[in-house]
């Protein structure tokens, strides 16, 4: 119960706040996630050019990755389990493209950097699918 005039109960509603606004999920891990997408968006810029060389795909393709997952980073939140639903199949998904493209490029012993960067960021998105999927099990799971 909040007591309205009363100088020195600002201080009870500020607490009381907190607790509303604080992590409604105990086991939350979406600003790891967050980074790690953020991280990720950062090598698909780096290795565009080269990417889009070498496999021989439109430059659009990784350039509309990148807005999913900058988009995706920027409206995860605990307070919407859709959010953390759309992070755990963005991360899933992204996780098999590059582990795919990683090997596809090893086997075509295509190699060197680009190879590199596609299993660079299959680790950052197996990751993420492991965080990702904590925060919605959190979200999910009810506290004892």
């Amino acid at each position: 119960m909040i007591v309205e005039n009363c100088n020195s109960c600002g201080i009870i509603q500020n607490m009381q706040a907190q607790r509303i606004y604080s992590n409604p999920i105990r086991h939350y891990y979406g600003d790891i996630v967050r980074i790690l997408f953020v991280a990720g968006a950062v090598l698909i810029v780096l290795g565009l050019p080269v990417m889009t060389k070498i496999i021989g795909i439109p430059a659009i393709i990784p350039v509309v990755m990148v807005a999913i997952l900058i988009i995706t980073a920027g409206i995860t939140n605990p307070a919407q389990r859709f959010s953390l639903q759309i992070n755990v199949a963005i991360s899933v998904i992204y996780f098999i493209v590059f582990g795919y493209t990683g090997w596809t490029l090893y086997e075509m012993q295509a190699g060197g950097f680009a190879s590199f960067m596609n299993q660079l960021n299959a680790i950052l998105f197996l990751f993420a699918s492991y965080f990702s999927v904590k925060s919605l099990r959190g979200s999910i799971v009810p506290e004892k």
